[in-house]
């Protein structure tokens, strides 16, 4: 981390870039308030994170760099980079680096390339960038009609330190989470809010690790069992009752078995159990479709989310630019069952041509799964580059993921490699969002799990898009770290890309490969002799991240080898007894 003296220089150094910026060409130097807009936060928050009352997380910090960067206010790659080394934050890749605005800057020698790290300099911190288990939330794309549910989350909230907001899909309980969750960030309630996105397949251990990061603890989670490391946030929270802490636990379903409610991720049953006992200071709010299985007789309280009123569903298509007559308005909202996301899309269709009238005088969209059939009508009326980006982006299933990431992955589809480009991309990404089809959130594309599933399925061989992210994750761990000897790799955050390599090949179905990538000695993971990412993962103590790796390969036993297969057995065996699993091992 960084201290106070080194933030203030940084927050110093910002404001007077803006003063000698002139993005507008009218000689009025852009605000607090226009560089909070820009990079997509509050003005508020923006000051919360250069004063040092809230942390500041490296995706900000980068977006700040990039923001002054296209302003004109940065003009060289040494001064984004003496911006970013203030508060020891990770460098752009080299992909970014030769995007705009960055691409613009005056490069730091004539052959481009970045300089190497004196041996005096001590290393900066690593982070798992784009990827990490939490993040604050988008703002909510309207407030229509939530009101009421609003102050029903609150008075359920004060009564109970566990809730549970349900509901099928795309009703809007991730929404409501988000408008709790943003009003009291402008509020004094609480001394920490912290949101966890679940759908990106967090491990106990990241989300643990994550809150204990951002109260300023160090952890000692490495070598602990799942439920152990849970143990770690629980006893936090009850010494620490005097100081409220928010924690927002988005989308749990989708670490949920849907044959009995039950969480299938280690660590996240215990983790429920323990704040339903005894949540110490903490409110704690849960998003999933379904409540979860009780543990131990005990269940979170429940705030089932119903569908919009027909008034407010009828306001809502007005505010999306709808314009017809109030019983036409809610005949349309009462058909949607006040559905917010199937009203979202109902109005992209009007947007494009289409007469309410006609809509809901065509009966097959209004039969069975709503949302769906209207999404079905939008994605065909999509330009044809702008259905593969939803594609690309489904590829990452489901995780926030950069622009970066998606060209790497792009540039290793022989077919699609020269047609796209960053301006391609933003372009089409743009249009998307206008389109309410992606979110764009702190530079991240973010899908919906309804357009998320829908695009997914829509994608043709899948097999050879995973093989090429893969192959895009692996070539940017060789690209950031390209002197192994003297900078070997020290944690498990700094291997992230290789570990999202494997998850591509799983998802691929090369769980050869993927043991492949597990087991052979590389040397560039190592300043001296060669080892295997496993032996890594095992002397940094990482043993619930290895038993998910190992089990999963184990769950394709005919895809692997049998020599691999041998190893997967013995060392799952070995990861059970190092987790005090004993049973499970024997």
């Amino acid at each position: 981390m960084y201290d106070n003296s080194r933030l203030a220089r940084f927050r110093e150094r910002v404001l007077d870039l803006c003063n000698q910026a002139d993005p507008y060409g009218s000689e009025r130097h852009p605000t607090e308030k226009d560089l909070a807009e820009a990079i997509g936060v509050a003005r508020t928050n923006l000051s919360r994170y250069l004063s040092g009352s809230r942390p500041i997380t490296p995706p900000r910090i980068r977006a700040i760099v990039r923001t002054l960067a296209e302003w004109g206010a940065i003009k060289t790659e040494v001064a984004a980079r003496e911006l970013l080394q203030l508060l020891d934050c990770p460098d752009f890749t080299a992909a970014e680096w030769q995007s705009p605005p960055l691409d613009e800057l005056e490069k730091a020698n004539p052959d481009n390339r970045e300089p190497k790290a004196q041996p005096s300099q001590p290393a900066a911190p690593t982070w798992q960038g784009d990827r990490r288990a939490t993040a604050e939330p988008p703002q909510p794309r309207t407030l229509v009609g939530r009101a009421e549910d609003l102050s029903g989350l609150e008075l359920l909230l004060e009564r109970n330190a566990c809730v549970v907001i349900s509901g099928v899909g795309g009703i809007g309980k991730t929404t409501l989470a988000s408008l709790y969750y943003h009003k009291h960030e402008r509020l004094t309630a609480y001394a920490g809010l912290h949101w966890f996105a679940l759908e990106t397949g967090p491990l106990i251990a990241d989300v643990v690790r994550e809150f204990l990061a951002s109260v300023g603890e160090p952890d000692n989670l490495s070598g602990q069992s799942p439920d152990s490391q849970a143990d770690e946030l629980l006893k936090w929270l009850r010494r620490n009752r005097s100081a409220k802490h928010l924690l927002v636990l988005n989308n749990c379903d989708t670490i949920m078995s849907a044959l009995d409610n039950r969480f299938v991720a280690n660590g996240f049953e215990h983790l429920l159990s323990g704040l339903l006992d005894d949540a110490g200071g903490a409110t704690v709010l849960f998003t999933s479709r379904y409540l979860p299985r009780a543990v131990h007789g005990h269940t979170p309280s429940e705030l089932p989310l119903g569908g919009l009123k027909q008034a407010d569903g009828a306001k809502l298509l007005q505010s999306e630019g709808v314009a017809d007559t109030t019983e036409r308005l809610e005949q349309a909202s009462a058909k949607a069952g006040g559905h917010p996301l199937a009203l979202i899309l109902l109005a992209q269709l009007v947007r494009i041509g289409y007469t309410l009238e006609h809509l809901l005088a065509t009966e097959r969209l209004w039969q069975g799964e709503i949302a769906m059939n209207l999404l079905d009508e939008v994605y065909a009326k999509v330009p044809l580059r702008e259905q593969q980006l939803l594609q690309f982006i489904s590829v990452f299933g489901g995780k926030e993921i950069g622009v970066a990431d998606v060209l790497g992955m792009i540039k290793q589809l022989p077919r699609h490699s020269t047609s796209w480009s960053r301006e391609v991309v933003d372009r089409s990404a743009l249009a998307l969002r206008v389109k309410s089809l992606l979110i764009i959130h702190n530079d991240l594309y973010i899908l919906h799990p309804i357009v998320q599933s829908y695009a997914y399925s829509m994608l043709k061989s899948r097999q050879q898009h995973h093989r090429a992210a893969a192959a895009h994750f692996q070539a940017q761990y060789i690209a950031n770290h390209p002197d192994p000897h003297t900078q070997p790799a020290k944690n498990s955050a700094e291997v992230q890309p290789l570990l999202d390599a494997f998850d591509q090949l799983c998802a691929a179905g090369e769980y050869q490969q993927a043991a492949d990538l597990l087991y052979t000695p590389l040397e560039y993971l190592s300043g001296g002799d060669p080892v295997s990412l496993k032996q890594l993962l095992r002397r940094w103590s990482e043993f619930s991240r290895l038993q998910t790796m190992l089990e999963r390969l184990l769950n394709a036993p005919a895809a692997l080898e049998d020599s691999s297969r041998a190893k997967a057995m013995k060392d799952l065996g070995d990861v059970y007894f190092s987790l005090s699993e004993n049973d499970k091992a024997i």
